[in-house]
């Protein structure tokens, strides 16, 4: 502000002032510390608001990070597996990982669905980088729902591969789940179609890498079998069900006729 009209605006005001009555100064001055009050108290409890969102956002964080809870995390723990989020943190370089649609939950409504939503909803998905280079990545939570796929979950799935695609980078998936969630019918069936589909889209675009960490069942088990770029699982962790046996065999390249190479990679 120019330091000149500032000084003659301040005198002009303490003239005006000069010029009111004692009864009329004193109301007006009573005014001016209202307002000034006022401001000050808008202030603090915008200040205070903003303060709660963001401990509210960092306790919502927190909460996503137990997926499925404490005593299930320790369970997958006792079998010798990772939580999703800690396959990421192994995989992906220190602290270049970016989550995308932390916060969201199923939809259902049916059989007490409604009373039991956990963030993230059984994945984890987002992007971020390996030995400096871009990736795009979902891993499956098995602590959420045996990590069973559903229309939200889904839906998480879908964008990650979009997105990945639309980058150009690789998409890999850290698999660990128990097939469709059957608590949402169809709903899960039309996302497995939606995933499929972008398998194959993806197919010579963009390379495609799969790691089978524990529980593969039904269709989680199969959208693996699309051709991709590579394919690991660790035998001794890993449970496959894809209808029968037999199919399972065939699924992971055991017991196949020597012409045929199998499409698992063990280590």
């Amino acid at each position: 502000m120019n330091s000149k009209f500032h000084i003659t605006c301040h005198t002009e005001t303490k003239q005006r002032e000069k010029n009111l009555p004692s009864e009329e100064l004193s109301e007006h001055s009573k005014r001016g510390r209202e307002d000034a009050l006022t401001t000050a108290l808008g202030a603090s409890l915008h200040m205070t608001d903003l303060k709660d969102k963001f401990d509210e956002l960092t306790r919502l964080r927190e909460q996503a990070k137990l997926g499925g809870g404490e005593e299930r995390i320790k369970k997958e723990h006792e079998k010798g597996r990772l939580t999703a989020r800690e396959r990421l943190d192994k995989l992906l370089d220190s602290g270049s990982f970016v989550e995308i649609d932390e916060f969201v939950v199923h939809r259902e409504t049916g059989f007490g669905m409604e009373e039991h939503k956990i963030l993230g909803d059984g994945v984890v998905t987002g992007f971020g980088t390996i030995s400096g280079r871009k990736v795009f990545i979902f891993s499956q939570d098995f602590t959420v729902w045996g990590g069973s796929l559903a229309e939200m979950y889904g839906e998480k799935m879908v964008k990650i591969m979009k997105m990945a695609m639309a980058a150009g980078a690789p998409i890999i998936g850290l698999n660990s789940g128990a097939g469709a969630r059957v608590q949402e019918g169809i709903k899960s069936l039309v996302l497995y179609c939606e995933v499929f589909k972008l398998n194959t889209l993806a197919s010579g675009v963009i390379p495609q890498i799969s790691a089978i960490m524990g529980h593969a069942r039904a269709g989680l088990m199969r959208c693996r079998e699309v051709p991709e770029d590579g394919a690991v699982f660790r035998e001794d962790l890993v449970d496959l069900a894809a209808g029968r046996f037999e199919n399972v065999q065939h699924s992971v390249g055991i017991g196949q006729p020597d012409g045929l190479a199998p499409r698992g990679v063990k280590g």
